[in-house]
């Protein structure tokens, strides 16, 4: 791309509709540039026109932007051939009129009717692999090239002669220039647009600097972008080019373009990063290295264990990278939002190569939070680039110093004199929050933050006490937004829906065929049936084990009416059904390659040699086949043992379209109360920058097992989950409410008492009772969302299907329900205020407005399916799992409700209309206020 012989960038077009009627998005479509690999086709799938280098991106890749009813164009260099390019194998050298050394291309001539042959018959190639749209970039470069005036005519009448036969060869075709005024005259009505480069800043890719534009270069650009508008009525798009690192400026020249009443975009010189326009993406993704030949399997790192919850709950997914592999080196701006490490040993496998990594990011200015060890031996470069130095020796005696609200957060800090920390600040950008010195004054830096990041070290940011149980003295949250920069934007939230807790409740199949100790001696899976289930009639998720159920099972005497049981249990209406494996095995982590296991490790059944596939595909048919009623399937599988699936394993759940759920260990009580004993939200996978990784769902809370100390007693010990649930409730609403236990919890009375103990305490809290399928599904869309953000401060959001509820920053403005879109639900809670999206396919939040005045719900127990205020009252539409309960606000006087089953006057208290329905679904109504 660019001018006559600067290209100032690889260019990949992408261009959406506006998003929310403003002045800025009155002009013209949104539009963005991409030309890197791999293609963050997540924040793509919410544009309108989309173009990219073909060779980027795989077919698969590009059927999924089609899919979300994106046009996909084909980038396409009509007067140059990159040398790397296959093109460039192809072509013949007679058709080449010299070189652009700065793109390391061949400027063609466009007058050879081979070379228009050529390239037509890649267009045509183009068109069969599937794309509608094409961006012909370098239209320039042949009439810039030396030549006489007849050869400049030629080489300009063949340019010419290609986009119109193109257009003849294909009327629906999207076609944009870059460039190329000399040519409008002829080509402008085969155009749908015209893109331009450089108008505030520009890019040199001979020096690979970057540019202020000079008002001279600006004032001849405008004149000549200003005539494509007026006179040929095309559309204009501006690409400006500053480094990732200058964001805040990006931001401002897009508005300047905007302002100017074109569609701007601005990223790097390369545009392989995600840059600002009319939208930009949030990144809300974090890059986590750990050390692999430590640990092996990420969830075991103390990344994952240990950060990734606080991370959580500030809205961001975590991407796992073993430092041993490649570390990437297309830049990360836009696609991450920062990068954490958490070595525990002073040096990593492959050291040099996370240092080079470690010196990019820092010039890119993707900032670092370090934790534990730095993981290599530092030298003067990169220890001058952070701020710091080796920390002089200390003396006895030592004393700590912390003058920072970061510090104390669940424990104080403790002096440790054998673990001294071993860098000191050297420059005044960095700013110490806990520190060591002795008495001469020497200090040492355990905790400090910078411009580049921060780093805290073990063992002052966590205080690890009685069985290494781990408490945290810096404040993680706090810490990561002041060492990441993290941004302020609306957190997708799976605790939450319509201002009410989420609930869960889910039964392993464990135990079903035991005796209880009760009179009669029933299944303790009947005694669930009848003293839980039948009473409590909440949505429940059931797995069950078929080796406890089949005749072929360790229960094969009693199978008959085991069966039957089962049955019973998954005709209930508030049930869905799930597989709790064949054979229970109880080390997944140690299977080798697709299923062979070290000894055996699984419910003793005879004949059987473990066998993943068997426990997946052939539990869940057996239970489809045997257990299920008519209607019904199961829905969800549910991990045994030590719940540490392969990714191939999980891939299995996955195509067989079920959600998968177990593991993790939230168990955070009033004897440990602190956040290290808060599982994340779902398990990871080693890699980064990938979109096809399963997600293995971590059950919310932990079991009953955890609560009776594994079948030790007390056997009432579950009651305890009360106190996990309310700490997980505040100050933080890091989980939603979660019941999950085993049939043998009905083996005993004292466990039996305990459940329903806990059933009660949960039925008289405001809660949204869900199905564990919908729970698992809301956790999926939240490693995925994607959220954009507008020139003028407002959010769009990708992927948010089930996933409807977002938690505002604190000091929000409230929402602008005028110009948002989808809005059902403002809900001003004590841990935030939580907006909830009826079921509509774009949702928007405007930030700055007023609420009084506007129709919407304070909360409800049911999910929006639909809520579209009009002059007349509102169209709505409420499902749930429950006899509706919900409350309107932003009206005065008293609302009506009118539903197929009839019209219902809703009950004033204070500022809200409260309506209470006996039916579980609304169907299409009509809600109406004076």
């Amino acid at each position: 791309m660019g001018g006559r012989w600067e290209r100032t960038g690889a260019l990949a077009c992408m261009l959406f509709t506006a998003l929310l009627d403003s002045p800025a998005h009155a002009h013209g479509e949104a539009t963005a540039f991409f030309y890197g690999r791999p293609v963050p086709v997540e924040e793509l799938r919410l544009f309108d026109r989309i173009v990219v280098a073909p060779e980027t991106l795989s077919p698969s890749e590009r059927g999924r932007l089609q899919a979300s009813g994106a046009q996909v164009l084909a980038y396409v260099s009509i007067g140059e051939i990159n040398r790397d390019s296959p093109w460039h194998r192809e072509a013949r050298r007679e058709w080449f009129l010299a070189e652009n050394r700065a793109w390391k291309s061949d400027v063609v001539d466009s007058s050879n009717p081979g070379l228009q042959r050529f390239l037509l018959e890649q267009l045509e190639s183009l068109w069969r692999e599937g794309y509608r749209g094409f961006f012909f970039d370098t239209l320039d470069s042949p009439l810039a090239a030396p030549g006489t005036p007849r050869q400049v005519a030629d080489r300009r009448a063949g340019l010419e002669e290609l986009v119109l036969e193109l257009r003849r060869r294909h009327p629906e075709a999207i076609v944009w220039a870059n460039r190329g005024f000399e040519l409008l005259p002829r080509i402008a009505p085969a155009l749908s647009g015209v893109v331009a480069e450089s108008l505030f800043a520009g890019y040199d890719a001979g020096t690979d600097s970057y540019t202020e534009v000079s008002a001279d270069s600006r004032e001849w650009l405008l004149s000549r972008l200003n005539e494509v508008r007026t006179r040929y009525g095309l559309p204009v798009v501006v690409v400006d080019y500053l480094p990732p690192h200058r964001r805040a400026e990006a931001r401002a020249v897009a508005q300047k373009i905007a302002a100017l009443g074109f569609i701007p975009w601005v990223s790097n010189g390369h545009l392989d990063a995600l840059g600002v326009g009319l939208l930009e993406s949030v990144p809300r993704r974090i890059l986590a290295l750990y050390d692999g030949a430590k640990f092996p399997d990420p969830s075991r790192s103390p990344a994952h264990l240990v950060l990734e919850l606080p991370l959580n709950h500030l809205g961001y997914a975590v991407d796992y990278l073993d430092v041993r592999t490649a570390l990437p080196v297309i830049p990360l701006s836009g696609r991450y939002a920062g990068v954490v490490t958490w070595f525990t040993e002073a040096d990593v496998p492959q050291p040099d190569a996370l240092r080079s990594f470690l010196l990019r990011q820092l010039s890119s200015g993707v900032r670092v939070a370090i934790f534990g060890q730095l993981g290599l031996s530092t030298d003067t470069e990169l220890l001058g680039r952070l701020g710091l130095k080796p920390a002089p020796k200390l003396e006895p005696p030592l004393s700590l110093s912390a003058h920072s609200p970061l510090i104390g957060f669940e424990a104080q800090p403790r002096l440790h004199s054998h673990d001294l920390p071993v860098f000191a600040a050297a420059s005044t950008d960095v700013a110490v929050h806990l520190g060591v010195q002795d008495a001469a004054g020497h200090r040492a830096a355990a905790i400090l933050t910078a411009s580049w990041g921060g780093l805290a070290t073990v063992p002052y940011m966590l205080d690890a006490g009685f069985e290494d149980r781990q408490r945290w003295v810096l404040d993680p949250f706090a810490f990561l937004q002041k060492a990441l920069a993290l941004d302020s934007f609306p957190v997708p939230d799976v605790t939450t829906e319509n201002g009410r807790r989420l609930m869960t409740v889910h039964i392993d199949g464990d135990g079903i065929g035991l005796t209880a100790q009760m009179p009669g001696t029933p299944f303790a899976g009947a005694v669930v049936l009848e003293r839980v289930l039948s009473r409590f009639r909440v949505p429940t998720t059931v797995s069950f084990i078929e080796g406890e159920l089949s005749a072929s099972g360790v229960n094969a005497e009693n199978s008959d009416q085991l069966e039957r049981v089962a049955q019973r249990i998954s005709a209930l209406s508030h049930v869905e059904m799930a597989s709790h494996t064949y054979s229970h095995p109880f080390r997944w982590s140690e299977l080798i390659g697709d299923g062979a296991p070290e000894g055996s490790h699984h419910l003793p059944i005879a004949d059987y040699q473990l066998d993943p596939r068997r426990e997946v595909e052939g539990s869940v048919h057996y239970l489809n086949e045997r257990i299920a009623p008519q209607g019904k399937s199961v829905q969800v599988f549910h991990w045994s043992g030590d719940s540490l699936p392969s990714a191939k394993v999980v891939e299995m759940t996955r195509a067989l379209g079920l959600r998968n759920v177990n593991g993790g260990y939230t168990n955070a009580s009033l004897e440990f109360p602190s956040l290290s004993a808060v599982s994340p939200f779902s398990r990871p996978f080693e890699g980064a920058l990938r979109g096809d990784l399963p997600i293995h769902v971590y059950a919310p809370v932990a079991d009953d097992n955890t609560y009776t100390h594994y079948g030790a007693g007390p056997f009432y010990g579950y009651q305890d989950v009360i106190q996990t649930l309310v700490l997980t409730d505040s100050p933080r609403r890091l989980k939603p409410l979660s019941l999950y236990y085993h049939f043998w919890s009905g083996a005993k009375v004292s466990a039996l008492r305990a459940l329903q103990k806990v059933y009660r305490w949960a039925l008289k809290q405001d809660t949204q009772p869900i199905f564990l399928s919908e729970y698992a599904r809301k956790v999926e869309e939240f490693e995925r969302l994607v959220v954009l953000r507008t020139l003028e401060g407002h959010y769009r959001f990708g992927g948010m299907d089930r996933l409807r509820t977002v938690r505002l920053p604190a000091g929000s403005p409230p929402p602008d329900l005028a110009r948002s879109q989808g809005v059902a639900t403002v809900s001003r809670l004590p841990q935030g205020c939580y907006v909830t999206f009826a079921e509509v396919k774009a949702p928007a939040l405007a930030m700055g407005g007023e609420t009084a005045g506007r129709p919407h719900l304070a909360w409800a127990n049911g999910r929006v399916l639909r809520w579209e205020p009009g002059e007349g009252g509102v169209a709505l539409r409420l499902e749930g799992h429950l006899p509706l309960r919900f409350a309107v606000a932003g009206i005065h006087g008293r609302c009506r409700l009118k539903t197929p089953a009839g019209t219902r006057l809703g009950v004033k208290r204070g500022a809200l209309t409260e309506f209470i329905l006996a039916e579980m679904d609304t169907g299409d109504a009509h809600l109406s206020c004076p």
